[in-house]
């Protein structure tokens, strides 16, 4: 029966009681501008809130955080000095988490556009970048990312593309065979198969042309296939097509 939310200001919320009534538990979090929240595999009590701040971890079931700044970047006057879109844990070592640079769900976000990559082999406790200078374009953020493997791992970069590493991070590559174009939005990659992975593209921005959607890889993001069958296939007016992805835990 336990829920959780995090709001892009208001902090993070929870609910015993299976979202009928929620409270605000908020203490100690760094930043009210939470892009999304990560569970522990394993550890129901152990949570981290990805903020514009950098990384919260939360040791007691999201009842009080505590910010982890060892090894991001020294906070700056403004504070985002490294806003994190997201949260990953290694499917086969949930000792080994990845925190990834980017922006909260909107296009815009805090702070110089900049996406990194953070590897912490201790539970959390301690980050440091991976990935080089020049692995992903100029002024770009990643919004989402997924763990595929022991040591692969896939971003999405709005307007960019998707970009793949299958060493733990080190390098990354473009990774966009099957894809109409670069205005890719969030992922989910399969608990069953992580080399299943879900992929929502936004449109293109092409005057009357409707080529959102979502697509589906099967060998861990190196090529993508159409998969939206049975969505609605509507001219574009003034939105961006499909937004969130989320895979069903048990699925």
């Amino acid at each position: 029966s336990r829920m959780f939310a995090g709001c892009d200001v208001a902090g993070c919320f929870r609910s015993d009681d299976a979202g009928v009534t929620w409270r605000n538990r908020s203490e100690g979090l760094s930043d009210y501008f939470v892009s999304e929240l990560a569970e522990h595999p394993r550890l129901t009590n152990v949570l981290f809130a990805s903020t514009w701040s950098g990384v919260d971890k939360s040791v007691d079931g999201g009842l009080s955080w505590n910010v982890v700044r060892t090894g991001f970047p020294p906070v700056n006057a403004g504070f985002y000095s490294c806003p994190i879109a997201c949260v990953r844990f290694n499917p086969e070592n949930d000792a080994v988490l990845y925190a990834f640079r980017g922006c909260s769900r909107g296009d815009a976000g805090p702070g110089t556009p900049k996406a990194e990559v953070y590897r912490s082999e201790d539970g959390g406790e301690s980050f440091r970048r991976i990935d080089r200078e020049g692995d992903f374009p100029k002024d770009s953020k990643i919004v989402d990312a997924a763990v595929v493997g022991k040591d692969s791992l896939l971003v999405t970069i709005s307007g960019k593309g998707v970009y793949r590493s299958d060493d733990g991070g080190a390098t990354w590559t473009e990774s966009n065979a099957g894809l109409p174009h670069r205005k890719v939005w969030q992922m989910a990659a399969a608990p069953s198969d992580p080399r299943i992975v879900y992929l929502a593209v936004r449109l293109s921005g092409e005057a009357n042309v409707c080529d959102s959607g979502v697509y589906k890889s099967t060998d861990a993001g190196r090529t993508w296939v159409e998969s939206d069958a049975g969505l609605p296939r509507i001219p574009p007016r003034n939105g961006n097509g499909l937004l969130h992805m989320h895979h069903t835990p048990d699925v």
